[in-house]
């Protein structure tokens, strides 16, 4: 007891994965009704699925990213996740840049979606988590963005036809 509220502690470790409910009756004396309450436990002990993970240009009909090659455009990002039938949910998919969170996907008709636009060359991976607190994470994608535009320096030296020097 704890001022005036109980606590039990149930060990729930051989439970099956799914949902249940748990009853608890707390009887006040012989002359008084009881108390019950119901609450609802789900089990959610296995990771959500990767199913794909999609690299484009710009947008979603744009060209398939390519690594081996640097880009001046947004990279747009595509996931298919799930979690399993008896699971809790896909409670956010998030895009991850050397094991920093960068962005959050947004769902988008089952699709979880973003763009990038971090200028530089590195590794992005996803990491889906559902709502039990389960994740996974994909393999790694390398990045290539540059946007700046090339600087060019052009020095010329010439002579007229008089021999005078122009630089």
């Amino acid at each position: 007891e704890d001022n005036g509220k109980y606590y039990y502690d149930w060990d729930i470790s051989g439970l099956t994965e799914g949902k249940y409910k748990l009853k608890a009756e707390i009887e006040k004396g012989e002359d008084s009704n009881s108390d019950i309450s119901i609450k609802e436990l789900q089990i959610d002990r296995t990771k959500p699925q990767i199913n794909s993970f999609n690299l484009k240009l710009e947008d979603a009909n744009g060209q398939d990213y390519n690594s081996e090659n640097w880009t001046d455009k947004d990279i747009y990002i595509q996931v298919e996740a799930a979690d399993n039938e008896e699971g809790a949910g896909i409670n956010k998919v998030l895009v991850l840049k050397e094991g920093e969170e960068i962005k959050e996907l947004e769902e988008n008709n089952g699709k979880y979606t973003g763009t990038i636009s971090i200028e530089g060359d590195y590794n992005i991976k996803i990491k889906v988590c559902d709502e039990a607190g389960n994740s996974e994470e994909s393999e790694e994608k390398e990045i290539k963005i540059d946007k700046a535009p090339p600087v060019y320096s052009l020095k010329a030296h010439a002579e007229n036809l008089n021999g005078e020097e122009y630089t």
